[in-house]
């Protein structure tokens, strides 16, 4: 029997309410990673791998400076979307005095980069997110554990070891990409 989409304990919904990243996971708390942001005057990068929570962090510092008054613009890009679009650009150029934020930062080429950090210049601050060594000092490499993904799938579907799947194997076969196998889990969830 077919599992409906909203009744998969792995739909998307349930999985990004339980991705909220939790610097704990990581060996620091949510207060010495503001302390170190402001330490390195709001220009840091957050790296690591896809499906690493790279994002879901961004979207708690966000949520933490916005709650001690920070202005924040936040700018994604991804495979598909490899660059800002001119509204964007016009967004950076007006956004002195707050933190700005590029999700994605490896997506720009070198001359968009230079023109990104030229521009970001007159800002209170930049945050990035990309996948390796950055232009900023690191804020936090994220990284990702089976272990993790053996605590996602438990808070979301206790009954899912009864199903016999292996979890390392899931983990191996999405190079370690927490959403990724998570999805997994919901298509086998679905199936």
């Amino acid at each position: 029997m077919k599992t409906r989409a909203r009744d998969n304990a792995f739909s998307s919904e349930r999985v990004d309410e339980l991705l909220p990243f939790e610097p704990e996971w990581l060996g620091q708390t949510w207060q010495g990673l503001m302390q170190r942001l402001v330490q390195l005057d709001y220009r840091a990068a957050v790296v690591g791998p896809h499906g690493s929570g790279k994002s879901t962090l961004l979207q708690g510092l966000k949520l933490r400076l916005q709650e001690d008054g920070v202005e924040v613009v936040s700018f994604f890009l991804n495979e598909d979307s490899r660059s800002l679009s001119e509204v964007d650009w016009q967004r950076l150029r007006e956004a002195g005095g707050k933190v700005v934020f590029l999700d994605g930062a490896e997506q720009l080429d070198w001359l968009r980069r230079r023109r990104f950090y030229a521009l970001a210049s007159h800002c209170r601050g930049v945050v990035v997110t990309q996948h390796q060594a950055s232009d900023l000092p690191l804020l936090i490499e994220t990284q990702t554990s089976l272990k993790m993904l053996q605590d996602f799938v438990n808070r979301l579907d206790p009954t899912f070891a009864q199903r016999g799947i292996c979890l390392d194997t899931l983990f191996q076969e999405n190079g370690g990409n927490l959403r990724e196998a998570l999805w997994s889990c919901y298509d086998l969830v679905a199936s």
